[in-house]
C-alpha cells in the first residue's frame, strides 16, 4: 500500500478508484475494495481508495458532529 496525500498528486498514472469516507471498514466496504482490486488487476491498472480526514457531511454542515468509528490513522493501516 502506498499513501499519497493531495499535496503530492502531480501526474497520477491511469487507475481505477473508489471514493468514500470508509469509517469502520465493514463487510460492504471490504467487498467494494476487493471488487476494485479485481477490476484493476484485470485492466492492468492501479487500484486507488480515496478517503477523507473530515466527514464530508461535516464539511457541508459544520454543526454535524459524527460519532466516528475510526480515526484517519486507523483507516490508513
Amino acid at each position: 500500500m502506498q499513501i499519497i496525500y493531495q499535496s503530492e498528486i502531480k501526474n497520477f498514472p491511469p487507475c481505477i478508484a473508489t471514493v468514500g469516507f470508509f469509517d469502520g471498514l465493514h463487510a460492504g466496504h471490504r467487498f467494494l475494495i476487493e471488487e476494485l482490486k479485481a477490476i484493476a488487476k484485470c485492466k492492468s491498472l492501479k487500484s486507488v481508495v480515496i478517503t477523507f480526514a473530515i466527514h464530508p457531511r461535516k464539511v457541508l454542515n459544520s454543526e454535524f458532529q459524527p460519532e466516528l468509528l475510526t480515526t484517519l490513522p486507523e483507516k490508513l493501516f
